[in-house]
């Protein structure tokens, strides 16, 4: 009886959403429009609708975490430096989306990227010892972008199984999506779910799917995206970007770092002075040699980076990594040992090694002067060189 009390449920739940579905019709959110590419905006991180409808035939995807939203608004930032070019990327990352989640967000939108290449962008920071917390992932998780993962058959039961597991012990502090996610999990990763299971996760998949055109639809109205639209220039033809030629290149970075110099002030740790008084000054006294025991020797971030290697491998979408650096100066002052820092610039690159992946490493940047803005995210004069990096490698 109870068994047929639920099938009941969840027919009812299925004809209610669909009827929510026909009432209003499904339209496409400015498909193919590379301006919301280089858009950096959290909200469009976690849209499936948005990344989805918006990769180009020679867009690649820019991944990492919270360095995107510094620095944004300056010439020196990708999304401006590369809106005056020929390269297409769609940038994706904010504080906390790490590994992970970039792994979820590639095997999500594969099926749709023509040109299949991943850069990302790797952070010291992101190998804390206990990894990300769960509030964190929570914050960060795409529900729709999970569906699309489960869904894509290019990827592997066992990687699915893997995947599956990991989230649901990181969305411990989200208990309602962690619920949800366990029936997604039935239905795509272990097929154990029942018929009225079934019939469950097809109607919450499209509530879903329905709620986050809805969601981003809004989010096009925002006044920072209708900004961000009247800066981007028209794309150059083939062949005649702006800061193609070494030339140009050394000519931004002579002034990037000027920028960087004359913001810097006259603080220990050549970060601008703005921020330094804000933000660091006032607890000075508690940083000093708060660090001494910390390390980024293990960290399950690293089984979290192989597995964002074996998605890209499984989808035949290319990986690229660049190693970040950081704030030298800040770090030794909080007593983090040297060692106990660049042991994750070394496994990282012999993860890079060890899966035939390109690596270009800036972590040797971290005691250049004016490289950042605060302890750890680029400076004008730090953007631009991840920019030449970046160019490189589409």
């Amino acid at each position: 009886m109870k068994k047929i009390a639920a099938f009941i449920t969840a027919f009812l739940l299925f004809i209610a959403t669909i009827s929510f579905m026909t009432l209003s019709d499904r339209q496409e959110v400015a498909m193919n429009n590379p301006k919301i590419g280089l858009w950096v905006n959290e909200y469009k991180d976690k849209s499936m609708t948005a990344v989805s409808q918006n990769l180009g035939d020679d867009m690649a995807l820019l991944l990492g975490s919270s360095e995107f939203h510094y620095g944004k608004k300056t010439k020196y930032h990708p999304s401006r430096v590369f809106a005056k070019s020929d390269k297409e990327f769609m940038i994706i990352g904010a504080s906390y989306t790490q590994s992970l989640f970039h792994a979820i967000l590639v095997g999500a939108v594969s099926p749709e990227l023509k040109r299949k290449e991943a850069i990302l962008l790797v952070s010291p920071s992101w190998f804390k010892e206990k990894g990300i917390e769960p509030g964190a992932f929570a914050m960060r998780f795409s529900e729709t972008e999970y569906l699309a993962f489960l869904r894509n058959s290019e990827i592997s039961d066992d990687v699915k199984k893997e995947v599956a597991a990991l989230v649901e012990e990181r969305l411990s502090s989200f208990l309602e999506m962690q619920d949800k996610v366990k029936l997604y999990n039935k239905v795509y990763a272990y097929s154990t779910a029942t018929p009225a299971e079934r019939i469950v996760v097809s109607a919450q998949g499209m509530w879903a799917e329905k709620s986050d055109y809805l969601a981003f639809k809004n989010v096009l109205g925002l006044t920072s995206f209708k900004k961000y639209q009247k800066w981007v220039r028209p794309k150059h033809k083939h062949g005649q970007t702006p800061l193609g030629a070494t030339k140009r290149w050394e000519g931004v970075k002579i002034s990037a770092e000027r920028e960087a110099a004359l913001r810097a002030g006259d603080n220990p740790f050549y970060m601008s002075q703005k921020l330094y008084k804000l933000k660091v000054e006032p607890r000075l006294e508690n940083k000093k040699n708060s660090s001494l025991k910390d390390t980024y020797a293990k960290s399950p971030e690293y089984e979290d980076l192989k597995l964002f290697l074996k998605v890209c491998k499984e989808t035949g979408v290319k990986p690229k990594i660049i190693m970040l650096p950081q704030n030298g100066y800040w770090y030794d002052y909080t007593g983090f040992p040297v060692k106990s820092r660049t042991v994750a610039r070394d496994k990282v690159s012999k993860i890079a090694r060890d899966n035939n992946v390109q690596f270009i490493d800036l972590y040797d940047e971290s005691y250049e002067k004016y490289f950042f803005k605060d302890t750890v995210h680029p400076s004008a004069k730090g953007w631009i060189k991840i920019d030449e990096a970046i160019n490189k490698s589409y």
